[in-house]
C-alpha cells in the first residue's frame, strides 16, 4: 500500500468538495448533518459500485472493440441514465420528509454529485500517483489530468444533478394552479402525470448534458480535428502543425451553458413562489 499517495488522492479529491460546499452553503439551513452524513456513506458506496462494477459492464457492453462516436455517446447516455437515477434515488431516500423547500431538494442533490465524484476521485487519483495509468506519465500530464477531474468534470456532475434535483423539486412542491397552467398549456402533461412529466423532463436534460460531455471529453478533439470536421484544412504556422488540445475550452463552454441553464431555472423558481405556485414548507419565523 502507498499510503503517501492515498493520503494525496484524499486531499486532492476533499479540496474541490470543501470549495463547492462553501459556495452551496445556505445559511438558513440547520438539521443537516445527518442527512449529509448518511448521503455521504450511500454515494460513495453507489460510486464504487458504478466504477468496479456497472462502468465496464456498460462500456465492454456497448462499445467492445469499437470507439465509434455514435455508439460512445450511447453509452454514456447508458451511464448517466443509471448514475442521474442512482443519485436521485439517493436523494429520494435521504431525503423523505426533511425536504421543505426546492433548495432543500437540489441542496442534498448538489452533496449526492459531490459525495459521488469525491469517491471517484480518490480512486482515480491513486491509480495515477501510484502509474498504474500508462498514458499519463510526468508531471504536466498529471496535473493536467488533476485539473480536468476537479474543474471539469466535478462540475458536470454538479450541474446534473442540480438540474435533475430542480425538476424533482417542482414535482414535489408545485401546487395544483401549476399543475393545472402546465396541463392548460402543454399537451404532454395531459397525458402524463405532472410528477412523472416533471421527472422525465429532469432525467432527459441531465442524462443528454451528461452523455454529450463525456463523449467529448472520451473523443478529446484538437483543433485540427474541429477544422477537419467542418471541411477545412488544419492549421500549419511556420511549417508546424497547430493541433492543441480544444477539451479546456469546450469544458469552459459546458461550464457557461451549464451555469446560465441552473440560473435560469433559479428564476423560474422565483417567479412561480411569487406567484404562490409552489408550497414551502419551511417552519414560518
Amino acid at each position: 500500500m502507498n499510503l503517501p499517495a492515498i493520503i494525496l488522492a484524499i486531499v486532492l479529491s476533499f479540496l474541490p468538495v470543501f470549495f463547492w460546499s462553501a459556495i452551496l452553503k445556505r445559511k438558513h439551513r440547520k438539521g443537516m448533518t445527518f442527512f449529509f452524513a448518511l448521503n455521504f456513506i450511500l454515494s460513495a458506496g453507489f460510486a464504487a459500485l458504478f466504477h468496479h462494477k456497472l462502468e465496464a459492464i456498460i462500456e465492454n457492453g456497448i462499445l467492445g472493440e469499437n470507439d465509434h462516436g455514435a455508439l460512445v455517446f450511447v453509452s454514456y447516455m447508458i451511464m448517466g441514465m443509471l448514475i442521474e437515477y442512482g443519485k436521485n434515488f439517493i436523494v429520494r431516500m435521504t431525503g423523505g420528509k426533511y425536504f421543505q423547500t426546492i433548495d432543500d431538494v437540489m441542496d442534498l442533490s448538489f452533496a449526492t454529485a459531490l459525495w459521488f465524484t469525491f469517491y471517484r476521485n480518490i480512486f482515480h487519483f491513486h491509480l495515477l500517483f501510484i502509474g498504474a495509468n500508462p498514458d499519463i506519465t510526468g508531471p504536466i500530464k498529471i496535473l493536467k489530468d488533476i485539473l480536468e477531474n476537479v474543474f471539469f468534470i466535478l462540475p458536470i456532475h454538479l450541474f446534473c444533478s442540480g438540474i435533475f434535483g430542480y425538476f424533482y423539486g417542482v414535482s414535489i412542491f408545485a401546487t395544483e394552479k401549476l399543475k393545472e397552467a402546465h396541463k392548460d398549456r402543454l399537451t404532454r402533461y395531459k397525458i402524463f402525470a405532472f410528477r412523472t412529466m416533471k421527472v422525465m423532463e429532469g432525467t432527459i436534460i441531465s442524462v443528454f448534458f451528461y452523455g454529450l460531455f463525456f463523449t467529448i471529453l472520451k473523443m478529446d478533439p484538437t483543433i485540427g480535428d474541429i477544422f477537419s470536421l467542418v471541411g477545412l484544412k488544419r492549421v500549419v504556422l511556420f511549417g508546424t502543425e497547430i493541433d492543441e488540445r480544444v477539451m479546456p475550452i469546450i469544458s469552459f463552454l459546458f461550464f457557461g451553458v451549464g451555469t446560465i441553464f441552473l440560473f435560469q431555472l433559479m428564476d423560474q423558481k422565483r417567479e412561480f413562489s411569487q406567484k404562490a405556485l409552489l408550497f414551502d414548507r419551511s417552519p414560518k419565523k
